[in-house]
């Protein structure tokens, strides 16, 4: 039986930025990234936007917190640097959480105050993108 699962992404969006500076100022290999007018995975699409991404991978969860608190560890020391990076570069930093739920079986899904403050303190976008699978 397939089992609910979180992914969390921390993404970088802009009209046009080096990626490589990106890696280079944060010191985090991204997990993606694409550049604007690239050809999209998706069929006759070219991406909008330049991107960064650092994203957790699809994790078996009933809390997603735990995926979140993975992306904080990761960033949570280089606040001041991606606050540079979004004035500096004039982009979008948005952490999306994606919840695929199988069963019917949703996971914890409470904003924890250590990561709202987070949030906060980068100027980041909070999405969600919830999937019914079965």
């Amino acid at each position: 039986m397939n089992k609910t699962r979180v992914m969390v992404e921390f993404a970088i969006y802009g009209d046009n930025f080096d990626s490589n500076k990106i890696t280079e100022m944060l010191n985090v290999p991204p997990t993606d990234t694409h550049i604007k007018g690239d050809p999209s995975k998706y069929k006759y699409h070219s991406y909008k936007e330049t991107l960064w991404e650092y994203a957790t991978g699809y994790k078996e969860s009933s809390d997603m917190n735990d995926q979140i608190k993975e992306i904080c560890d990761v960033f949570k020391d280089k606040t001041n640097t991606l606050n540079k990076i979004r004035n500096e570069y004039a982009v979008e930093i948005v952490v999306c959480i994606v919840i695929e739920i199988e069963n019917g079986e949703s996971p914890g899904m409470r904003l924890k105050p250590w990561f709202i403050d987070f949030s906060h303190e980068i100027h980041a976008d909070i999405q969600f993108d919830i999937y019914f699978l079965s």
